[in-house]
């Protein structure tokens, strides 16, 4: 996993952003990167579970999963919007981008740029207080149907419709 990461140029990134940890020349992961890379738990990078461990093509697109995953939920973050709490959890972010992208065939430059249309129409609208928290952006169980207003804003997208918007004409 660590040659991987190192390979794929993460590893350097994971450090500055606290994923890895060093203590007396020895580096360890944090709770967080466990969670990110779905490991129940390490001794020197020994993935720990039950399960045995995936295949490196596996690994490699799990990499760019959890990355665009990420590039997602910071587009929804405090520092971005200034909104607390809209970036949700990163872990229903991944698994509701992986079944979004079963049912739709949006590339992710769409689905980036959605997001941005999207936020942007929420500011012009001064209704920033009401975005939706990422994972829920993606798509969200009302009255027993999934509905996804990314599948909507990508629409929007692919159309070329850069109009602006109120609460209630796209929900």
């Amino acid at each position: 996993m660590w040659s991987l990461l190192e390979r794929e140029g993460i590893l350097q990134k994971w450090f500055d952003e606290g994923l890895l940890v060093t203590s007396k020349n020895t580096t360890f992961w944090t709770p967080k990167a466990l969670e990110i890379l779905e490991l129940e738990e390490s001794i020197g990078g020994v993935n720990l579970s039950d399960k045995p461990g995936p295949k490196a093509r596996e690994v490699e697109i799990n990499l760019e999963e959890i990355e665009f995953a990420g590039k997602f939920a910071s587009k929804f973050s405090a520092k971005a919007i200034g909104i607390a709490g809209k970036g949700g959890n990163i872990k229903a972010v991944r698994k509701k981008l992986q079944e979004f992208h079963k049912d739709y065939d949006y590339t992710e430059e769409e689905i980036l740029a959605a997001v941005d249309l999207y936020l942007d129409n929420q500011k012009r609208t001064n209704s920033m207080g009401f975005v939706q928290e990422a994972h829920y952006f993606i798509s969200k169980l009302q009255g027993g149907v999934q509905v996804s207003n990314l599948s909507k804003w990508c629409e929007e997208v692919r159309n070329g419709n850069n109009k602006r918007y109120t609460s209630h004409t796209i929900l």
